[in-house]
Parts: C-alpha cells; structure tokens; sequence
C-alpha cells in the first residue's frame, strides 16, 4: 500500500448559506459546521477511497475540538501523531455563500509552528512517504525546506492566489503543482479575465517549458495538466452548476494524488481528479438550500 504523507491546515469551518448580506443585527441563514482544511480535506477524500496509508501532520490541540477531530482520524486509520501539539484550538475557517456569490476568510496563523526545525525532526516520516503533500498555508521557509532537503515526490497546492507565490523560489523542485486560474494568473503575473481561456494557457505554459507537472483547474471550463512531455485538457460533459464548491478542489487533488500514485496518463488522471471535485458539488447542492 502506497504511503501518502499530508502537511498543513486542519481548521474548525462554518458554513453560512444566506440569500444575501444585510444591513440587520441578525440574518437568517442556513448554518452548519465541520472540520476542514486543504491538506485535512485531502486526506479525508484518499483514505475515504482507499487511495494509500494516510499520515496528516499539522497543528492539533489537547481540548474538546482537538479530541474530536482525533478521534475521527483515528477511526479513519488516519495517522496524526507526529502533528505539533498545543492547548487550545487556534485553526478557523468561514465560508458565506449567498446568492451574489462565495467569500472565504481562514485563520491558519497556527501553521507558523510547522518550522524547518520541527520537520527535520521527523523527517524520518517524510522520507519513508511515497508521495508528501504540502498546501500553501505553511509558511515560504518551511515549503523551501521541504522542497530542498527531502527526496521524495513532492505535491504542492497553491491554495490561494497569495499563497501560491510562497512556492516561487523553489518551483522547479516540486515534482507536482495544482493551480487555480487565480493562482495561476498571481504566480505567472497575468491579469485574470472575466472569461476564461483554456488556449492562452495553454499557449504560455508551452512557451514556458516547466520541468514537473502542473496542473491548472479552470472549474466549469475543465482543467490542464502540463509537463515537460506536453499537455492533456479535460472538460466534463455534464458541468454542475454550484456556487458553494466548498471541498470540490481538495477533493480533485486527491484524485491526481491517486492517479500520479498508480501511474495513469496526464488525461487519465485529470478524468478521476474531476470525477470526484463533480461528486461533491452534487453534496453541496443537497447540503445547501440556497445554492
């Protein structure tokens, strides 16, 4: 069984779905919470499909919400141990959906204790990973030594358009990158369109000659998977229309994860990774009763 290492965020979200935001003391919504976080997301999506032997590092606490999400890895056969370890939960995501559109705001701050130091220290776990993922809420100098000093596969998600940018020093040395549009238009210095267009990035990438994979969602539009051997474009026939695609990423990276892992062509593994983003948008249709 292939062993697929995890590093980054786990947080405590609250999802409110409203029809709009007003200027009232109190808006009645549709409220709901639990525990997410890239790297938390994405390993829930592997070991849900029986993808490898999962390990998560990150940042845990010694209270009822730590004790909680504890519980849930370990009866997932999740491994968490090697995780730091604090008093009190410090991780918190909130995401708004509304019929004008979705607004994120994430406090991830506690990832600041993942160091270089701290992953020298258990190193050991990374270098006995068949792959080690890394989301962009670690801090710059902690990516840069992970990208520098461990041999093996490394995966990296951007994240967010500000955070991808913490990957720039050490790019060439990540064997897999996932970008969105807007972290792909804040990593290469592009202005973002109002209308995407698959073949001007295309056009780029090729001009641009990168030596690992990288991968580029452009949500309804499909998504590009590029390497120093070419390019594969996949777009679904049947798109879903959701404006909450809370989860849909992290769960189409777990997919390419699975598909690098088991050696399917650039095509194959953006067909799995889109197949499973398309499962949980049908999810948050069911979840939300205002999407």
């Amino acid at each position: 069984m292939k062993k697929i290492c995890l590093i980054g965020g786990i947080n405590y979200a609250s999802i409110v779905d409203s029809d709009s935001f007003k200027n009232e003391n109190s808006v009645p919504s549709n409220i709901h919470s639990r525990f997410g976080g890239v790297a938390y997301n994405i390993a829930i999506k592997l070991s849900e499909y029986k993808d490898g032997e999962i390990t998560l590092i990150s940042v845990l606490s010694n209270d009822v919400l730590g004790n909680l999400v504890s519980n849930f890895l370990s009866k997932l056969g999740i491994k968490y141990q090697n995780s730091i370890f604090v008093d009190s939960w410090s991780s918190y995501y909130c995401h708004i959906n509304t019929k004008d559109g979705s607004y994120g705001f994430d406090d991830m701050r506690c990832l600041k204790k993942v160091t270089p130091e701290y992953i020298k220290s258990i190193k050991n776990v990374l270098d006995d990973s068949d792959i080690i993922f890394i989301d962009g809420n670690l801090n710059e100098d902690t990516i840069s030594y992970i990208a520098n000093n461990v041999k093996t596969p490394l995966f990296f998600d951007g994240t967010s358009p500000e955070k991808a940018i913490r990957v720039k020093n050490c790019f060439d040395k990540i064997d897999f990158v996932k970008f969105n549009y807007y972290e792909y238009c804040r990593f290469f210095i592009f202005d973002p369109k109002d209308e995407i267009l698959p073949e001007e990035i295309i056009h780029h990438l090729l001009d641009e000659k990168i030596k690992n994979k990288l991968v580029v969602s452009l949500g309804k539009q499909g998504a590009l998977l590029f390497s120093n051997s070419g390019y594969s474009f996949y777009k679904p026939e049947n798109i879903i229309e959701s404006k909450n695609a809370l989860r849909a990423g992290d769960s189409f990276v777990s997919g390419i994860i699975c598909g690098y892992l088991n050696n399917l062509t650039d095509y194959e593994i953006l067909v799995e990774g889109t197949k499973r983003s398309v499962n949980v948008l049908k999810q948050n249709i069911k979840e939300s009763n205002y999407t």
